[in-house]
């Protein structure tokens, strides 16, 4: 066994392998810092599912139960339950001038362009990133103008 090292080239995931995509915490800035202002959803099939302002939080999940807060990008007309979507299965926000994406503990996870999402962490998100709640597939789309649908 290797020794202890603080080297932070040298460290690798459980899976052994180094980080696909480094979160906002260890994010040194390669992407710049663009946060569009506003963000379509389409499935697989190209079908759109909403189009929201960046202004606020974006809950993803399915349609709350009535003593429950709302979500911004409701799935349940898309079959949500049936592929595995938690009621508030992920969030999307703008934190440090990025864009980012955040697991909310959902049972069945979330995948960012097909690598699991480590649930709480934020992940900086870009225009054309497929977005998986559990089986459910969506890509992400970056507006120019903010949308008028919300």
């Amino acid at each position: 066994m290797a020794p202890y090292s603080k080297d932070q080239r040298e460290v690798v995931t459980i899976f052994n392998r180094q980080p696909w995509r480094l979160s906002l915490a260890s994010n040194k800035s390669q992407d710049t810092k663009i946060v569009p202002p506003g963000v379509r959803f389409r499935l697989e099939d190209g079908t759109l599912v909403s189009e929201v302002s960046t202004n606020e939080e974006i809950v993803i999940g399915r349609k709350p139960r009535d003593r429950d807060p709302n979500v911004t990008v409701q799935l349940d007309d898309h079959q949500g339950y049936k592929h595995g979507v938690s009621r508030y299965h992920a969030m999307i926000a703008v934190t440090n001038g990025y864009l980012v994406l955040r697991d909310l503990d959902s049972i069945n996870g979330t995948l960012l362009n097909g690598q699991r999402c480590v649930k709480l962490n934020s992940y900086v998100l870009r225009s054309g990133d497929v977005i998986a709640l559990g089986q459910m597939k969506l890509t992400i789309e970056f507006m120019d103008e903010s949308p008028s649908i919300q």
